[in-house]
């Protein structure tokens, strides 16, 4: 027993000495185009951190067992660190190091107990009462975190591999830079949420495009890529000004059209109107409005609320707001006949955000969707299209290229990015040696990740009104009730996890949703859900 605890003094004087070189030590810098720098914004810091330490590590000169478990919090603009019962000012900074292990061994961070395995070394930064923490990751392990959540791991492997390419090219051409990050794990840049073993279409993607990048005028491009362009690939220069840069062009994309998964939204207009609604209340409001405004410089004195309107025809849209043939149009034309007057009246309203309001069209806060006009029999079809700022990869395209036609990821990176020369470069990164076991502290057990709890199937199709969403408004190791009516008095059925997917059936009052799976019907808090555009 003596000798135990002479042992455990001389740890806690190895541990104190350690953070103390560690103190007199400068952060190392990124290699350049190798490791990229990422500001962990996803962990919602406070000023208390824990990490599990699923890999080999070291904090300055002393080497933790896989394992092993430390605290950090700060305090008074200082890091204080928590090992074994120890408490040891660290200062304003500290770096965990992460050594090299033997093949096919997790080598990694969990944090709070999360599942996902963030791979590299993490730096913690005093910032007054929070601390700011900076994972520094090798990029082809940082994609393993970044493709299956910008495009689903389900997708085809052709496009997981261009999604890939376009994701390493873009961190690339991020990195060096002088500041403390280099990107953030939102969108933002891209979203990085660590690794996860089970997308292992992610992890094959990954690998066949090893070192691969675009390049544009001899440096690793800018490779924007966008969720659904709706259409017509976007320019960067349309979206943000700046340089007008050609190897992202504006051009027609059948594809994402052709893909019954891009998200559209739809708005039907009667040409005979019920009870003189034109889609809905808000619009026949706007449009009366204008007719009032029309009638009245005409010397009529009829108030808009004595107008009702018979039909609406001649549903044109106009004024592209790009004169180099952009499908964006700022401008819809519609030609009503109102009960009482004898000629028709045109109406012209801005579409945004007028039109895209009134009708309930819009699908981002860009206003940038494509908006078309379809004539049928008894009625107009508007629609909306594209989720994102449009330029680069769409990745429903990507997904329809590859399903249907068979493309290839360099076909798909051609046809997205037609003025950059793709080519391997060199993104391996040399790991730190390995710890011998001689300098390792006290022994913990084998890591042994929080299991991810089984999800409940979701594969029937979306009937008409319905949508997907996903569980994220709880914490990844939380649960969401699922109750039996809409309210806190509903019987709890089950209990739902982190990344649920689930059909919204219907959108109810006080902010509750009905939804279903293909084993169980339910309430949700819609606060609780993120909508899943497919």
């Amino acid at each position: 027993m003596h000798r135990i605890r002479y042992g455990k003094l001389n740890r806690v004087m190895l541990f104190i000495l350690c953070i103390m070189i560690l103190l007199g030590r400068s952060v190392c810098s990124a290699e350049e185009n190798r490791v990229i720098r990422v500001l962990m914004t996803g962990l919602n810091i406070t000023d208390r951190l824990t990490v599990s330490l699923d890999g080999s590590y070291t904090l300055g000169d002393m080497s933790f067992q896989r394992g092993s478990e430390i605290t950090v919090s700060s305090a008074s603009g200082n890091l204080m660190v928590y090992y074994e019962g120890m408490a040891v000012n660290a200062g304003k900074s500290l770096r965990l190091v992460r050594h090299g292990v033997e093949e096919d061994m997790e080598n990694g961070l969990r944090f709070d107990g999360r599942y996902p395995l963030f791979c590299g070394d993490l730096v913690l930064y005093a910032d007054e009462r929070s601390m700011i923490a900076v994972m520094s990751v090798p990029v082809e392990e940082y994609l393993l975190g970044v493709v299956p959540y910008e495009m689903s791991d389900s997708f085809p492997l052709e496009a997981l591999k261009a999604q890939a390419v376009a994701a390493r090219t873009y961190a690339i051409s991020r990195t060096g830079g002088t500041g403390y990050y280099d990107v953030t794990d939102n969108t933002g840049d891209q979203v990085y949420k660590g690794y996860q073993k089970e997308y292992v279409n992610t992890v094959r993607a990954v690998g066949a495009t090893e070192g691969i990048c675009g390049f544009y005028r001899g440096e690793p491009a800018l490779c924007y890529y966008t969720a659904s362009n709706g259409g017509q690939v976007e320019t960067p220069y349309h979206v943000w000004g700046g340089e007008i840069e050609s190897y992202i062009t504006q051009h027609a994309d059948q594809y994402d059209v052709e893909n019954p998964e891009s998200p559209v939204s739809r708005k039907v207009l009667k040409k005979i109107p019920e009870d003189g609604i034109i889609g809905n209340e808000v619009f026949t409001g706007i449009v009366k409005a204008e007719l009032s405004k029309q009638l009245k410089e005409k010397g009529s004195s009829r108030d808009e609320t004595d107008l009702v309107i018979d039909a609406v025809g001649d549903i044109t849209l106009q004024a592209p707001r790009y004169d180099d043939g952009s499908m964006i149009m700022t401008e819809m034309s519609l030609t009503c006949r109102v009960k009482g007057i004898q000629d028709s009246l045109t109406v012209i309203l801005p579409v945004f955000p007028t039109v895209e309001t009134a009708l309930d069209l819009s699908l981002n806060n860009e206003e940038n969707e494509l908006i078309t006009v379809t004539e049928n029999r008894n009625e107009y079809v508007i629609e909306a299209r594209r989720y994102g700022h449009g330029t680069g990869l769409s990745q429903r395209g990507a997904q329809w290229m590859a399903s249907q036609y068979g493309w290839t990821y360099e076909q798909i990176l051609r046809f997205y990015y037609p003025g950059l020369v793709f080519r391997k470069t060199d993104t391996l990164v040399t790991a730190a040696p390995a710890v011998q076991a001689d300098y390792l502290t006290t022994p913990g057990p084998a890591a042994t990740p929080t299991p991810r709890p089984t999800l409940i199937p979701v594969t029937q199709d979306l009937q008409e009104g319905e949508w997907k969403a996903v569980v994220t408004g709880i914490g990844v190791n939380s649960s969401l009730n699922l109750r039996s009516a809409p309210g806190m008095q509903g019987e709890v059925i089950r209990m739902l996890y982190f990344g649920q997917e689930l059909i919204v059936e219907e959108t109810l009052p006080g902010g509750w949703l009905k939804v279903r799976t293909d084993s169980v019907r339910g309430f949700v808090m819609e606060k609780f859900v993120e909508r899943v555009y497919e």
